[in-house]
């Protein structure tokens, strides 16, 4: 076959397209003569299968070897990212489980908690605190609730308080 033209603008230089394009048309020539010989009689089956193999680029023993191994190494690269994870899969439901039993306990505890804070004169940050402060009234040691007469008296003391605290900052006009 003729030589094709090389390209105006790329300096006379093929693309990679273009030589695979070449190449294949060349492999394709010479197979087609092999079939034209073959058919013709002029060639035998085994003659041809060599002509065949002989085109073909030549796979090395190394490179089989080569082959292989990536072969193995990718199975064992996807069998310990399986594994990998599994793993991460596992822990995350392990971790996922654990939050889930803190939270029915937490929950469960919540209640007593806050009453043995509130018994110790803490609050649920576990601060102290005045009993007074958290609507108790500490009597002989014993934290009795108060009335709600005496919640809104408290509150309102320490509202006047503020406003107070405020006006002799001049904070408020």
């Amino acid at each position: 076959g003729g030589g094709g033209g090389g390209g105006g603008g790329k300096g006379g230089l093929p693309s990679n397209y273009e030589l695979e394009l070449a190449l294949r048309a060349q492999l394709n020539d010479k197979a087609h003569k092999l079939q034209k010989d073959m058919f013709l009689g002029k060639m035998g089956v085994p003659q041809a299968k060599a002509a065949v193999a002989k085109m073909q680029p030549k796979e090395t023993k190394a490179q089989r070897a080569k082959d292989a191994e990536r072969r193995q190494e990718y199975a064992m690269e996807a069998k310990l990212r399986g594994e990998l994870n599994e793993g991460v899969k596992q822990a995350l439901a392990a971790e996922d489980k654990a939050d889930r039993k803190l939270q029915k306990e937490g929950v469960a505890a919540a209640p007593k908690r806050a009453t043995d804070m509130q018994a110790l004169g803490k609050d649920e940050t576990g601060l102290q605190h005045s009993g007074e402060k958290f609507g108790r009234k500490a009597e002989g040691g014993n934290a009795k609730p108060l009335t709600e007469n005496e919640v809104e008296e408290r509150l309102r003391e320490q509202l006047d308080a503020r406003v107070a605290q405020k006006e002799r900052k001049g904070e408020v006009q």
